[in-house]
């Protein structure tokens, strides 16, 4: 769901079942954040104009930190992603179990510094950044980045037949 006057792209309490489909976040004004209570989304575009801000995050109610798992791809083609920062509403952990695809601006990490898991490949393009946080990062798929790739600290390269291509600071 989507309510402009809320600064939600994506709001759910419930819990949502991904049923293998595509959702694409494209709300045109201010930052807006994204809330899953339970479940994940399969594949997730975040499409919003400029440089606005997408927030992963749990709504303030909920006592658990927040832990979005993007089931297959996640791609970036406009504006930044980031995850949330605040108290309860604090990302702790980040999955993308397909590819993940930054094509423009920022996929950002360094707020909440969860411990993210890429099992797929992460391609950075010319142009675009990636930023990871703090805590464990986990790149399983490989990396390759035509970009800008800043490390917070260690990255840890798992699986079999990745790639690396890139300055990976």
């Amino acid at each position: 769901s989507t309510s402009p006057s809320s600064g939600f792209g994506w709001h759910s309490q419930g819990t949502f079942t991904h049923n293998n489909g595509t959702v694409s976040i494209e709300t045109p004004t201010t930052a807006t954040s994204i809330m899953n209570e339970t479940g994940g989304f399969y594949n997730l575009i975040n499409n919003r104009p400029s440089l606005l801000d997408t927030y992963f995050k749990y709504d303030h109610n909920v006592t658990a930190g927040a832990t979005p798992v993007i089931y297959n791809n996640l791609t970036l083609t406009e504006g930044n992603l980031r995850t949330g920062n605040t108290g309860s509403g604090a990302v702790t952990s980040f999955t993308v179990h397909g590819l993940t695809m930054v094509n423009k601006r920022t996929l950002n990490f360094t707020d909440a510094n969860p411990t993210t898991t890429f099992n797929g490949l992460v391609t950075v393009v010319s142009g675009a950044t990636f930023l990871t946080g703090s805590g464990t990062n986990n790149f399983n798929g490989g990396v390759r980045n035509l970009g800008t790739f800043t490390s917070n600290d260690t990255l840890t390269i798992g699986g079999t037949g990745g790639i690396l291509e890139g300055n990976l600071d």
